[in-house]
């Protein structure tokens, strides 16, 4: 593709296409032309940033991430991504921290529910874990969904609570057969 300020577009495709692929390196070099021409495209900072993950480049993720959350506060996408840069660096507290901002912001997000959740059972916040699988659960208390059981059984197990735990699994069972 030419260089060209016309190319813009086409630049970001490509860079969309090896992403899905999974080509990550190809497809940060089309991002990164993408923005050379026009450097405030939050979902292209943001795409740039995934890539830079999956490749090892936590700290240039980071940065690209950042750019795209300062342009646009509310990229729920830029957000999520950074908290997993900052898991992958160890940064369990602000990970923690930027996922609970999420669903303060939305509490829809399931992927952040379980983020979040995950990273109270690796930071050994049993309590915490079981708040956040009992919020879900009141929210959706039709909810089929047996994970939000078992994961609050295992959190009821870790703090001692077996009967709350077995109630739990067994409604998970329940859930599961349905």
């Amino acid at each position: 593709i030419k260089k060209d300020k016309k190319n813009l577009d086409a630049y970001r495709i490509l860079g969309e296409i090896y992403l899905n692929q999974k080509k990550y390196s190809d497809a940060i070099f089309f991002f990164e032309k993408s923005l050379e021409f026009f450097h405030l495209q939050p979902l292209v900072l943001n795409n740039c940033g995934i890539c830079l993950l999956f490749l090892g480049d936590l700290e240039k993720a980071k940065k690209y991430l950042e750019k795209a959350i300062e342009i646009n506060p509310d990229f729920e996408d830029a957000l999520f991504n950074k908290a997993l840069v900052l898991e992958k660096q160890g940064d369990y507290s602000n990970a923690i921290n930027i996922h609970s901002e999420i669903l303060q912001k939305n509490p829809k997000l399931i992927h952040s529910f379980y983020k979040l959740t995950s990273l109270y059972f690796a930071t050994n916040q049993y309590g915490l874990a079981f708040e956040n699988l009992n919020n879900q659960i009141n929210k959706n208390p039709e909810s089929d969904d047996a994970i939000f059981y078992q994961e609050r059984s295992l959190a009821l197990v870790n703090l001692k609570k077996f009967n709350e735990a077995l109630d739990d699994i067994n409604k998970s069972i329940k859930i599961g057969r349905a």
